[in-house]
């Protein structure tokens, strides 16, 4: 064990390897408390507050080294002071704050660190706590720790230090959101053709939305899941002395809609390697599980139809994490951290193999779900249970956030969720958030996703038949820093599309974070980055030339430049990949628009955010609309029939379900 006092979490469990230094008992009345004194690693002492109803260490021996398992962290110069959240104590009118472990824990041991005068992160030897002088096998008793009603406080969230009492939280508990739902919406078939058995693990989450009828956030419609979805390879590979190279295609098109003469260039990255061309590392993996009260709630929170699939989000998410346990490998290690208002460690990050992981995945099958929502609290409590390094710097080291992303409590800016892991990514841990519910969080999502080594992805029924054999797909990374250079006069960029996740830098300048493989025709691959491009003068270069750079896993840095004849006739296309690529953009971004424009319809007020996220936004499709997913259609089926793929049935499904949504079918929003 690598963890040292540095890393206590306050509300986390964690284990330690320590050297004991002294005992000092602190009596309470009829009980004691026992101070025990270790010194970590790094030659820091810390202090270890055993309660009374724990069975105290004895024999300890001064200067021998002790295995400590399942600690509950402590700070007592946590965050302490009131709040401005608008909510006062019933009792006496304080502002009222988080709780904290000291607030909960026996009065016996807040009292003696109050007399020991602690003020540095402790740790607390209670019931579920256990000390041993050697590496002993962990059995599947050790490997859950449940998260009891007096670790969780239930539905309560914040505590008055004034009475002092525990104060309830209305805002996230089950069934408050539902009390406002709007008229029955009719679900609708739009899945089209079934995806391969080979398919990715990423599916969107627009697709579940308006298959129940209702109109999704514009953030769940991404261009690079659309690529995923479709296995979309484009262009042709160049030479590189890496392990990677490079593929670069170009294309020319009216846009069925504006009329528009529209070029394209396409910008990929393909593994080098004949044959399986790419092994998972072992895999340090820390699931944090959120237990709040709304995922207690059905998948499709909006609805009360009884006859609707009623399968909570917490079930759904407990499905998922036992699909993702079922494809780690011996080696690999594994954390569980339950997450409400706080933070609790029900599951150490241990190896795999030493582990019946059906102790893992019951017990996670009968959490109750209650309390508010702090992604902080169990992110950084995640975080917290890796070593401060990764010793052989063979580990992927990641978090794997199974939520709905609402988060209503403790940090709630998309900023400094973002700033938690873009601060880990810099010591190697990297975050993959798994969206639950039909009102996940996809803004939340989308700005997660820009981390680098960050990914998203949603969690449809089929999650684990699309998980199985193709875990490192959804986890490793087989690159960072992809830039394409525009390096050709009388050419401008206008817009990116696709995988991963990229930005416009300058009128010259795209850059993508993060590229994560995918599999075409056993070819290892990243997915293209789609750039559309404008002549700014009447004669731009045929020929333009792009400047690829980008940073393999190793750490080798690439840069290759390439000459792309862009065709000089519409309609043309250097190979089928970037045509599809191209449609599917086109597709993307109409729904997006049209997504954008509902939604904005049924917002007549500040909190319309909100009132969309508890509501959810019927589908309606306006006249003028109706006749622009008409010719979108209509191009998409050409462009199927040019392809000889039938792929694009699923997108044309989906129109065809819009379409029905008419002016007249349009469902009034209730108050």
């Amino acid at each position: 064990m690598n963890t040292t006092h540095a890393d206590i979490n306050e509300g986390g469990r964690f284990d330690i390897t320590a050297e004991f230094v002294t005992r000092r008992i602190v009596r309470r009345g009829e009980n004691s408390v026992h101070r025990l004194l270790f010194t970590d690693r790094c030659n820091t002492q810390f202090a270890v507050l055993t309660t009374p109803d724990s069975s105290s260490p004895v024999g300890l021996r001064a200067g021998e080294t002790y295995h400590l398992y399942g600690l509950l962290g402590a700070d007592p110069a946590g965050p302490g002071g009131a709040i401005d959240n608008g909510v006062d104590c019933p009792a006496c009118g304080t502002p009222v704050r988080p709780e904290r472990v000291l607030d909960a824990a026996d009065s016996g041991v807040s009292e003696a660190a109050t007399q020991l005068g602690l003020t540095e992160p402790f740790g607390i030897f209670d019931g579920r706590a256990c000390l041993r002088d050697s590496p002993a096998a962990v059995t599947s008793v050790d490997n859950w720790m449940p998260m009891h009603a007096d670790d969780s406080m239930g539905r309560l969230e914040m505590f008055c230090p004034s009475c002092p009492q525990r104060v309830a939280d209305a805002t996230d508990r089950p069934g408050a959101s539902q009390r406002d739902t709007p008229s029955q919406v009719e679900p609708m078939d739009v899945e089209g053709e079934p995806p391969a058995a080979d398919e990715e693990p990423t599916t969107t989450g627009f697709r579940a939305n308006v298959a129940s009828g209702y109109t999704p956030q514009p953030a769940a419609i991404r261009d690079c899941a659309l690529f995923c979805e479709h296995h979309i390879a484009a262009g042709d590979r160049t030479d590189s002395d890496g392990m990677l190279s490079p593929s670069v295609g170009a294309g020319v098109s009216e846009h069925p809609i504006t009329g528009e003469t529209e070029r394209y260039l396409s910008v990929g990255l393909d593994a080098t390697l004949e044959g399986p061309a790419f092994v998972r590392p072992r895999l340090d993996m820390v699931v944090v599980l959120d237990i709040s009260g709304s995922m207690e709630r059905p998948v499709d929170s909006y609805s009360q139809d009884s006859a609707r699939d009623r399968t909570t989000k917490l079930e759904r998410a407990s499905e998922a994490l036992g699909a993702l346990a079922r494809q780690l490998g011996e080696d690999d290690r594994l954390g569980v951290v339950l997450c409400n208002q706080r933070a609790h460690v029900a599951r150490p990050l241990r190896v795999v193999g030493d582990v019946d992981l059906n102790a893992v995945v019951g017990p996670a099958r009968d959490v109750d779900a209650g309390g508010a929502t702090s992604l902080s609290e169990g992110c950084e409590t995640a975080l917290g249970m890796f070593p401060s390094r990764d010793h052989d710097g063979r580990r992927e080291r990641r978090v794997m956030l199974l939520s709905d992303l609402l988060a209503n409590t403790g940090t709630t800016a998309a900023d400094d969720l973002v700033a938690t892991f873009a601060d880990a990514s810099t010591r190697g841990i990297h975050a993959t958030a798994l969206g639950v519910g039909l009102d996940a969080n996809a803004e939340l999502a989308a700005r997660l996703a820009e981390v680098r080594g960050a990914n998203y992805c949603f969690v449809s029924p089929g999650f684990e038949p699309r998980l199985d054999g193709a875990l490192y797909r959804l986890l490793t990374p087989v690159g960072y820093d992809l830039t394409v250079e525009l390096d050709a006069d009388g050419y401008e960029i206008a817009t990116v599309h696709g995988r991963p996740p990229a930005t416009v830098v300058t009128d010259r300048l795209v850059h993508a974070g993060t590229l994560f493989p995918l599999v075409s025709d056993d070819v290892v691959h990243s997915g293209p980055v789609l750039v559309r491009v404008t002549g700014t003068n009447s004669n731009p270069e045929p020929e333009p030339e792009v400047r690829v750079s980008w940073t393999e896993r190793g750490g080798g840095e690439h840069t290759e430049c390439i000459p792309v004849g862009i065709p000089e006739d519409t309609g043309r296309f250097t190979d089928d990949g970037i045509r599809t690529a191209v449609a599917l953009s086109r597709y993307g971004r109409e729904l997006r628009s049209w997504a954008a424009d509902q939604r904005k319809r049924t917002e007549t007020d500040p909190g319309g955010s909100v009132r969309h996220r508890v509501q959810g936004v019927p589908l309606a499709v306006s006249t003028q609309q109706d006749r622009r997913f008409e010719r979108l259609r209509a191009y998409l089926e050409d462009e199927m029939e040019q392809t000889a793929t039938r792929r694009l049935q699923r997108e044309i499904d989906l129109l065809d379900a819009l379409s029905s949504r008419g002016p007249e079918t349009q469902v009034e929003i209730v108050d």
